[in-house]
């Protein structure tokens, strides 16, 4: 499976949860990171979404991003004020 086949919460646990075999294609650049990001936010409805489903969409940019949960946070934070 690739990374952006992932388009539900059920297999974005499969995903967390390392029963899933997934090819990451993020590139070292920092703009393709926070397009990756914003395009994972938009993809799952972020701001829809229930307090453990946000969990599984951090701990999955976390996974992919190699950010920190206070990293991703903030950039979180700053895509709900562009987007609102």
């Amino acid at each position: 499976m690739n990374v952006h086949e992932v388009s539900t919460i059920q297999q974005l646990s499969s995903f967390l949860a390392g029963t899933q075999p997934v090819i990451f294609c993020i590139d070292e650049d920092k703009r393709s990171v926070y397009q990756t990001i914003s395009k994972t936010l938009s993809k799952f409805a972020y701001s829809g979404l229930n307090k453990r489903s946000k969990g599984m969409v951090i701990a999955d940019l976390i996974k992919i991003t190699g950010d920190s949960r206070q990293q991703l946070t903030r950039l979180i934070g700053q895509f709900k004020q562009t987007c609102s």
